[in-house]
């Protein structure tokens, strides 16, 4: 699984890529941002799931 910043790089390369290239078609291009999509929402799950676990432990300790 990649990290939360080479995600964000690979949107940036695609918009880099929709700005120069003509050659896509409207396929392509949803089927990168499908994939892309999967990968991230999978990514901020995982992250959120440390968030609350963090807070959990926090105020396990304040009690």
């Amino acid at each position: 699984m990649s990290t939360a910043i080479a995600i964000a790089k690979e949107y940036a390369s695609l918009i880099d890529l929709l700005e120069t290239a003509d050659e896509l078609t409207p396929e392509m291009i949803a089927d990168t941002l499908e994939g892309m999509e999967g990968e991230l929402g999978d990514k901020l799950d995982a992250m959120m799931v440390i968030c609350r676990n963090l807070q959990g432990n926090a105020n396990t300790c304040a009690v």
